[in-house]
């Protein structure tokens, strides 16, 4: 708000242009709080708001700077939306909603590891006297043992989520066969064991532009030749700003949903 008012615009317009996108997280949280560091100001402050409340909090975070630059949203969540502190969901919805999203989208996972003790106990004192996080320990730091007693580790990585191209959005006069048939993969997930038949890549220009590729498999379907058209997956996704709007349309019959668009 301070560098808005030392602006020449003064453009207060802005407020209120960023979309519903960050109060949905009220549907599953009592308490949100986002921490801000800017890199070139030496105090990283603090947003928060309670759900129903009509007013929100800004000031000094109480932690003082844990995030170097940068900015942290914290969800404090319901007690009937605890399911979305599992990891396996959390990578569901990444994968169905953000799975083509320019930004990296990463997910920190927990992991549990086997340590020999004494490599354990050379680890942390070497942490102690500050040799820093990334620690390496060499076969010469170990004494060599047959069965060596072992320990268990918690240990924390991060790994990205969303990493197919959106390649709709390119230039088609760039792309390969073989980078249209690794999407059709993507874009099919096992429905079809083949490669795709054909495909189409076009743009649409008029009152809405829109950017599409059309996928014909050379296979059917498994569960269209069973007949079971319920189990089919829809046919036809709507992307907006590379993030999954919709799935489910009735544009086209049932038994179209062969296809991928």
């Amino acid at each position: 708000m301070k560098a808005l008012k030392e602006s020449e615009t003064n453009d207060i317009s802005q407020i209120g242009m960023f979309g519903v996108g960050f109060y949905s997280t009220f549907l599953v949280a009592d308490r949100v709080s986002v921490a801000s560091k800017h890199n070139d100001d030496d105090t990283q402050n603090v947003w928060e708001s309670l759900n129903g409340e009509a007013s929100f909090h800004v000031g000094p975070d109480p932690r003082g700077n844990t995030l170097g630059r940068g900015t942290e949203i914290t969800l404090h969540l319901k007690e009937d939306a605890e399911e979305y502190l599992s990891p396996y969901k959390l990578k569901e919805m990444i994968g169905h909603y953000s799975e083509f999203v320019t930004h990296p989208v990463s997910l920190r996972q927990i992991k549990t590891i086997q340590v020999p003790k004494e490599r354990m106990n050379l680890m942390k004192k070497r942490k102690k006297e500050g040799d820093g996080d990334d620690i390496e320990v060499s076969d010469e730091d170990e004494a060599e043992e047959k069965e060596p007693e072992m320990e268990e580790v918690t240990t924390y990585e991060y790994e990205q989520i969303n990493t197919d191209p959106a390649i709709w959005a390119r230039d088609k006069d760039g792309i390969t066969d073989e980078e249209y048939q690794e999407f059709w993969k993507v874009v099919s997930k096992g429905d079809s064991a083949g490669d795709a038949e054909d495909w189409t890549h076009f743009n649409a220009e008029g009152n809405i532009n829109f950017k599409s590729i059309l996928y014909v498999p050379s296979e059917v379907p498994f569960a269209l030749q069973q007949g079971n058209m319920e189990m089919m997956k829809p046919g036809l996704r709507l992307y907006v700003r590379k993030v999954l709007i919709s799935d489910e349309f009735d544009l086209m019959p049932r038994y179209l949903n062969l296809s991928r668009v």
